[in-house]
């Protein structure tokens, strides 16, 4: 999920559609279970299951951690 949700900034700093951010876990849950759903996949996709298709990914800083840029 991109800065600019969970913030309401532009990655110029700008706020842009104030009052529409998410948190931090919405943003996490759209990427993971409800893409599963959208995607009509969750058999294959959305969880960490056996026989389930997945992706891994390193971040540099705790996602969750107030003030940090890795959303």
């Amino acid at each position: 999920m991109s800065y600019d949700v969970v913030t309401d900034k532009n990655v110029a700093g700008n706020l842009v559609n104030a009052g529409q951010q998410i948190t931090r876990e919405e943003a996490i849950r759209l990427s993971t279970v409800e893409n599963g759903w959208f995607l009509q996949e969750e058999t294959k996709l959305s969880s960490i299951e056996d026989g389930k298709l997945g992706d891994v990914v390193v971040l540099s800083d705790d996602y969750f951690a107030p003030g940090t840029r890795s959303g």
